[in-house]
């Protein structure tokens, strides 16, 4: 069976929140809007290592101007969600 790849994280639409992956960024001081504000402030992606849960790390900045790394993977490749599963200040 011959695999498709998955899009570019950058052609995301949304994110999937909810209290686990909310929580789990929140130890690390990043919120929701953290997040999405790196997502729309042009980042850059790279793929992660193929034994980590995240498919993606996403780079950049929020619109405080720290730099965090964001771990991601599609929640729904159709409907371009994407959902944040850990993160760190770079």
């Amino acid at each position: 069976m011959a695999r498709t790849s998955s899009p570019h994280p950058a052609t995301a639409r949304a994110f999937d929140w909810d209290e686990h992956n909310v929580a789990k960024l929140e130890k690390r001081g990043i919120r929701p809007h953290d997040v999405e504000a790196v997502h729309g402030n042009n980042p850059r992606y790279r793929r992660n290592k193929r034994t980590a849960t995240a498919t993606w790390l996403m780079i950049g900045r929020d619109d405080g101007g720290r730099s965090l790394v964001i771990g991601i993977l599609w929640r729904d490749e159709n409907d371009r969600i994407l959902r944040a599963i850990t993160g760190w200040h770079e």
